[in-house]
């Protein structure tokens, strides 16, 4: 049965319920834009609906309240649970459903749409796999095609987070291309800023790591997983290290490769210069001191999100090839791109900005600059909500083919 009040709510007061499957219990960029959603629908006398799963930080408990957002803490089995969702929908007259973190043919978007009348966003973040499937014979192909089209006519909008994701989409879904817009991920550009001078950065080193040195800090933050390659720089920093170069390796994160981060960490004779900080909410404190951040991830990654932050904040970032990395990461302007799973490229390009100071200055300014025209929170806050408003206004019986098309375009490289 579908809810007949979402469309005369709408000149009252627009309700999106924001349905992300993930544990916001640290502060990222994600949280970041959580909080900026809220703030910018009590501005705009809106109701934002957040659906998460706990624990959620602290901070941002406190954060999102005070903007007037309603939380609904999830637990697994509602999170993959259509009619628990439906439910919501209808209860809280919900006039726009955005997604993340699901697939655009996650069953639980066909189900909404069966049993609800609103509008159907998906932010697509996903990466390729590390391992490809297999391509599947004719009938299976015939099959993922019938099921990718009929999902689409599920969904309202897509919001790729890059223009490498907008490509798949548009290449699995061709009669969907005018659903598809390309939205980068936003950054708080003044949370992940770089030092105002020398002097702000030193002192911030002996407070962070009580490091009273002026070595370099390469720093990996993300998850220690296989495919974000932390491997790969557990190897080359190792090496580096024993040939006594002079820097410090700051590892921030967790994941299934931790006990090989701390193995690593206990066997090295120089493990005085490698630092294990964990799991991080201060991720913008750590780049302010960084001066080279690592990112060999092995798979397609959907955009980079810490390649962005890195460069908001004034980091030279070295990072693979691959996915919607170099839409982040501008070669040999902004930072170095190295082919996948290459030690050797990165032992060189590690080595190469090391040894050249002015060069790393000018590609962190150069990042900056990058960042601030295409990585703006507010920016990015502010197009959502004029796609919310544009798919509010277009009657139910007609399709919103009302989107510029930047799928498949990109910046380009500088």
């Amino acid at each position: 049965m579908l809810d007949n009040n979402f469309v005369q709510d709408t000149q009252i007061s627009p309700k999106v319920l924001c349905w992300a499957q993930i544990k916001p219990n640290k502060k990222g960029s994600f949280e970041d834009y959580l909080w900026a959603m809220s703030k910018e629908a009590k501005k705009r006398n809106w109701r934002f609906i957040l659906c998460v799963l706990g624990p959620i930080n602290p901070q941002l408990n406190l954060e999102l309240q005070g903007s007037g957002c309603e939380i609904v803490y999830l637990t697994q089995e509602q999170s993959q649970d259509p009619w628990y969702l439906i439910k919501l929908l209808h209860h809280y007259k919900i006039n726009i459903l955005h997604t993340h973190f699901i697939g655009p043919t996650d069953f639980i978007l066909l189900m909404s749409r069966c049993f609800w009348g609103g509008k159907i966003v998906v932010t697509d973040h996903s990466s390729n796999p590390l391992i490809p499937a297999l391509t599947p014979n004719l009938v299976k192909r015939k099959l993922q095609t019938v099921k990718r089209l009929t999902f689409s006519y599920c969904i309202n909008l897509y919001l790729p987070v890059s223009g490498f994701v907008a490509q798949r989409i548009c290449n699995n879904i061709p009669l969907a291309k005018h659903k598809v817009h390309r939205l980068y991920n936003g950054i708080d550009l003044n949370r992940f800023k770089p030092c105002d001078n020398q002097i702000e950065k030193q002192s911030l080193r002996s407070e962070l790591m009580n490091f009273n040195d002026d070595k370099p800090i390469i720093s990996f933050i993300g998850q220690l997983t296989t495919e974000k390659g932390i491997h790969l720089c557990l190897n080359i920093i190792g090496k580096l290290l024993k040939e006594k170069q002079n820097f410090h390796f700051l590892i921030a994160g967790d994941g299934d490769q931790r006990p090989l981060a701390e193995a690593f960490y206990n066997e090295h004779p120089h493990n005085k210069y490698i630092h294990i900080l964990g799991s991080r909410s201060d991720v913008d404190d750590i780049l302010r001191i960084t001066d080279m951040l690592l990112m060999p991830s092995l798979w397609g990654e959907a955009f980079g999100l810490t390649a962005a932050e890195g460069v908001a904040s004034a980091v030279p970032v070295i990072a693979s090839d691959i996915g919607g990395i170099p839409e982040v990461v501008q070669h040999n302007y902004s930072g170095l791109l190295i082919p996948v799973n290459n030690e050797t490229e990165l032992e060189i390009s590690i080595k190469h900005l090391l040894t050249s100071p002015e060069e790393r200055a000018q590609m962190g300014i150069n990042g900056r600059y990058y960042a601030l025209e295409y990585f703006s929170l507010d920016k990015m806050i502010e197009q959502t909500y004029a796609y919310y408003e544009k798919l509010l206004s277009v009657p139910p019986t007609q399709s919103p083919n009302i989107f510029i098309n930047k799928a498949t375009s990109s910046p380009g490289s500088k």
